[in-house]
């Protein structure tokens, strides 16, 4: 598993790793259960390595490169894995790079009154799943704290949503 780096990312490694906003406990839990964890600076070497089996991206700020995203596009188109995880109110051409494979972000946050943890709109509890590999073992409730909107953009093929907020949850894109 590697876990993209140099476009402000949350951190996997060294102090910043520790923090809250660091991704430290997540690494220890892979590494845990066996699971080769590295950083890749793409823009240094190129190209994902052959033997990547998934390739995280943590909260970026920056954008990609053209080569990264190309390289990116590439272990795509031959089958391999990306997970993103875009906090919402940042901006990046990650948005673009979804899009492109038919992914819609949406730059707004999602609220829910109703399902909320303590109360907090901006952190919905995601209780339905859809009937996917994925999803299939999924049986407790997922809190997101502050989460965009995901979908399938108009005229994509091939993707199917997978995971739900609350019926009465929305995203609202005025803020201030």
């Amino acid at each position: 598993i590697y876990f993209l780096e140099n476009h402000n990312e949350r951190p996997i490694a060294g102090e910043g790793a520790k923090s809250g906003l660091g991704y430290g406990q997540a690494v220890a839990a892979l590494r845990n259960e066996t699971y080769e964890v590295e950083s890749l600076f793409l823009a240094s070497v190129g190209e994902v390595p052959s033997d990547a089996d998934l390739v995280v991206v943590v909260g970026p700020t920056r954008p990609l490169l053209d080569l990264e995203h190309a390289s990116l596009a590439a272990y795509m188109d031959r089958g391999g894995a990306v997970m993103i995880l875009l906090d919402p109110r940042t901006h990046s051409n990650f948005v673009e790079v979804l899009a492109s494979r038919g992914i819609a972000v949406g730059e707004d946050v999602v609220f829910d009154a109703r399902l909320a943890l303590f109360g907090q709109a901006t952190s919905p509890f995601a209780g339905r799943f859809a009937n996917h590999p994925i999803t299939a073992k999924m049986r407790d409730t997922v809190l997101f704290h502050m989460v965009r909107s995901v979908g399938v953009a108009d005229g994509a093929t091939g993707l199917v949503p997978i995971v739900f907020t609350g019926e009465e949850s929305w995203a609202e894109t005025d803020l201030e």
